[in-house]
């Protein structure tokens, strides 16, 4: 009888260590996966404007993969917006055909180009109403997107930025390196 007690116990611990185990194994494959994974996220970005009546608008976002394995199938979609400071109204980002996905290996930026376009995709200058909006204060441009992956695990990540143009008007004689982008408060955040 004790040594049926006794091996019961021992197979009771068994089956704990062995539970144990998983665990402690599952844990060490999640903290493998967020170290090694990919983590695709936004450099930062410029705003150029040479002459407000007469020129478009450009803005450049650099993306990067901060992550120690590329990013699969990436796609990056964005937009330039001239809104409301206090509640703007931002448009969907619609996925464009020529929209291509890329690789992106570690530590590699790529930077997108953004202009302000009109109903129909084309370039376009400000509006007067936009430009009275920027000149009073009470719009800001906005430069926003989101970013799509699958990273080396396969999983698909989201990253979603915006940003805005603090300087205005331009100036006189603004950088020819452009003009930092600062972030939003909102609309900025990554799975």
């Amino acid at each position: 009888m004790a040594v049926a007690l006794f091996t019961l116990l021992l197979v009771f611990i068994g089956g704990l260590q062995a539970r144990r185990l998983r665990q402690t194994i599952n844990a060490m494959r999640a903290t493998a996966e967020r170290q090694l994974r990919a983590y695709v996220g936004f450099e930062g970005g410029k705003f150029h404007l040479r002459n407000p009546e007469n020129y478009v608008p450009l803005a450049f976002v650099g993306l990067k993969n901060f992550g120690l394995t590329p990013a699969t199938e990436v796609t990056h979609l964005g937009a330039m917006v001239v809104g409301d400071r206090q509640d703007p109204d931002l448009p969907e980002l619609v996925h464009d055909a020529r929209t291509a996905s890329m690789v992106l290996f570690p530590n590699q930026t790529s930077y997108k180009q953004l202009e302000l376009v009109d109903a129909k995709g084309r370039r376009r200058r400000f509006t007067e109403t936009e430009l009275a909006g920027l000149n009073a204060g009470v719009s800001l441009i906005y430069i926003y997107g989101v970013v799509t992956y699958r990273d080396a695990f396969m999983k698909a990540r989201t990253s979603r930025y915006r940003m805005v143009c603090f300087l205005w008007p331009p100036g006189p004689t603004p950088p020819e390196t452009g003009v930092d982008l600062g972030y939003c408060p909102e609309g900025n955040d990554a799975d």
